[in-house]
């Protein structure tokens, strides 16, 4: 396994909902994919249940955190503006009204995102791209 020695890394994330790609129980099936830039680390996956845009989106995002070294300067790129604001708006309500969470959308991946951002110490800067643009 590859191990990432930077303070600084740049991931693009990327989910998908296709309405059309159903598994054997009639569930949609969503795919999240990242990559990181400069490196040949990616990762993809599946999801299926509570189907959403915003889901697979969040999901890629969650497991992107997920390999990311403790107190490193981490860019994510992303097509999604719903899960950019979600996650913005969760971390400000950090510590305020937590119950404020659990109103929310996909509250359960936020919460872990927000989790992995405060308890690795990651400095988290996102971006929005333009989808289909070619960067994953």
């Amino acid at each position: 396994m590859t191990k990432l020695h930077t303070n600084e890394l740049h991931i693009y994330t990327d989910g998908s909902l296709n309405l059309n790609s159903v598994d054997g129980y009639n569930q949609i099936i969503m795919g999240a994919v990242w990559i990181v830039k400069n490196t040949e680390i990616d990762f993809t996956c599946g999801i299926t249940y509570f189907s959403s845009s915003t889901r697979p989106e969040l999901l890629a995002i969650l497991t992107a955190l997920l390999t990311v070294p403790i107190n490193n300067n981490t860019h994510i790129y992303t097509d999604s503006q719903s899960a950019i604001d979600s996650i913005n708006n969760i971390l400000q309500l950090r510590g305020i009204i937590e119950r404020k969470l659990f109103k929310q959308n996909n509250y359960i991946l936020l919460y872990a995102i927000v989790d992995l951002v405060y308890i690795k110490k990651i400095n988290l800067i996102l971006h929005k791209v333009k989808g289909h643009s070619g960067c994953i």
